[in-house]
């Protein structure tokens, strides 16, 4: 690493926060948003390891999200990451949503 680079988890923290499309969430696609690209291009390796060894940490969740229809470059998906305290599984939502239905406070 040169003296002035990035540590590898400040690049990706760094590039989670500011890629992130609030519309979206608060994960990134790495391919759509150019990050890999931009990983490759400052450290001259694959970003795989990196993301890898950040999520056996701790730092980061990494998820495979199918787009509703093939990209025009015929990608069915993207792995999306997110910094692990931001990411809320899909099934909490509805374990959410079910607890509001059962709640003994509403009256039918």
């Amino acid at each position: 690493m040169k003296n002035n680079q990035l540590k590898r988890e400040d690049f990706v923290v760094r590039a989670i926060k500011t890629l992130a499309d609030p519309k979206y969430g608060k994960g990134i696609p790495i391919t759509i948003t150019g990050f890999c690209g931009a990983f490759f291009e400052y450290y001259g390796e694959s970003c795989v390891e990196t993301l890898d060894s950040l999520e056996e940490k701790g730092v980061i969740v990494k998820k495979w999200k199918k787009f509703k229809r093939e990209s025009a470059n015929g990608k069915k998906g993207d792995n999306w990451i997110y910094m692990k305290e931001d990411y809320v599984p899909s099934n909490t939502r509805a374990k959410d949503a079910l607890h509001q239905i059962l709640a003994d406070s509403v009256e039918i």
